[in-house]
């Protein structure tokens, strides 16, 4: 397929965008906290203050950031508010331990603002960390107080400076697998990520020796070293393959893959931004290439679409460049597809051969052992779905 830059894209103005909005009633909203972090991954698309936050900008969140959101919540019939917060890195040493409490304040505190306008409302909190961290009973106490869920970021490639980093994520990670039962773990395949990966099967076995775990793959934006870490379509089919001859059937992604394939499932979509937003330094933002590419220019991800870009076109837009640059409306399995992250394809980096979606579902298609065997996986296991 010719590569097609998005500058080239003519949208029909007659034509609706399109919209993906799967699941009507759950919100996804992000809390960054803060962004000072222990790490500098390379690939990170943050902009890490070297300044320690204060504790009292923590304690202010919670009213701001329902003040914002209460719009979201009556335009949208909501039941359920999937509630990430990260940072940074929430849990690192050099802060204060006060900020225990205060987190558990910001949880609290926004979940009674919620219920005395929307009572009826249910709130499930995930704690996203590095895993850098040495306070693990207070991580543990935050965790069960809130009812809540452990997200730990592990990536082969640009993410630990020194073995004794490497060492303390994988003693929090057998720390928090025991005592919690299941994590999430997030990966991000950039190109020297995914190559680290199929070259070591090892890492396979690490991500399936507890089923009920979740791998959640983040795909990466384009972010300062977008050059040298964007894949292609090729290291994107090669990374899923990878994952699914290894039966990484836990990861959220490839249990999605299979979906296609089994009548009685429904057909998730990966993208759902219309409704998903981002809180940090008393604002929300909707836009991921805002959000998490700061430092490029949007042209890069709208092309001459740039300045008619706003907080409430970006999700059609992107789904609409999205499905024309992948040319999603020629395939055979684009009504069952679960699409991917339209950003992370929209940067000009992203240069565009063949599907690695459809070459997948063919893959499997024939190979049709790898289809029973995850039937089989699910009707053991806990559906990865069930844990994001």
């Amino acid at each position: 397929m010719k590569y097609i830059d998005i500058s080239d894209i003519e949208i029909n103005k007659e034509l609706p965008k399109i919209d993906f909005n799967i699941n009507d009633h759950e919100y996804e909203l992000a809390c960054s906290v803060f962004t000072s972090c222990n790490l500098r991954c390379k690939f990170c698309f943050q902009e890490h203050m070297s300044k320690l936050p204060s504790v009292e900008d923590v304690y202010k969140i919670p009213k701001q950031m329902y003040l914002l959101m209460k719009p979201e919540f009556e335009k949208y019939d909501i039941e359920k508010i999937n509630l990430k917060i990260w940072g940074g890195e929430l849990f690192m040493d050099s802060l204060p331990i006060s900020f225990f409490d205060a987190y558990e304040y910001l949880f609290f505190e926004f979940q009674r603002l919620v219920l005395q306008d929307f009572p009826y409302m249910k709130i499930h909190p995930t704690w996203l960390s590095n895993g850098i961290f040495t306070r693990k009973h207070e991580v543990y106490n935050l965790i069960k107080k809130t009812n809540g869920s452990l997200g730990l970021s592990y990536d082969p490639e640009g993410r630990f400076n020194t073995q004794e980093q490497f060492r303390q994520w994988v003693e929090n990670y057998m720390y928090f697998d025991h005592c919690l039962g299941k994590i999430i773990i997030s990966i991000t395949p950039t190109k020297s990520n995914i190559k680290s990966y199929i070259m070591n099967n090892s890492l396979a076995n690490f991500f399936t020796q507890n089923m009920k775990n979740t791998i959640d793959i983040s795909y990466y934006t384009a972010g300062k070293n977008y050059l040298e870490d964007t894949p292609d379509d090729e290291d994107m089919f090669q990374f899923y393959k990878w994952l699914v001859n290894n039966k990484v059937f836990n990861c959220y992604v490839i249990d999605n893959i299979f979906k296609v394939f089994d009548k009685n499932s429904n057909h998730p979509m990966y993208c759902n931004c219309k409704k998903a937003i981002q809180y940090q330094d008393g604002y929300c933002i909707k836009n991921c290439a805002l959000r998490a590419s700061r430092s490029l220019p949007q042209e890069m991800f709208y092309g001459k679409y740039k300045d008619e870009i706003s907080e409430e076109n970006c999700t059609e837009y992107k789904n609409s460049l999205g499905i024309l640059k992948r040319g999603c409306l020629y395939c055979k399995w684009y009504e069952k597809c679960q699409k991917t992250c339209w950003i992370s394809i929209l940067s000009s980096a992203y240069k565009i051969s063949e599907c690695p979606l459809k070459r997948i579902y063919e893959y499997i298609e024939s190979n049709d052992y790898l289809i029973r065997d995850w039937k089989r996986y699910n009707e053991t296991h806990v559906s990865s779905s069930d844990n994001i």
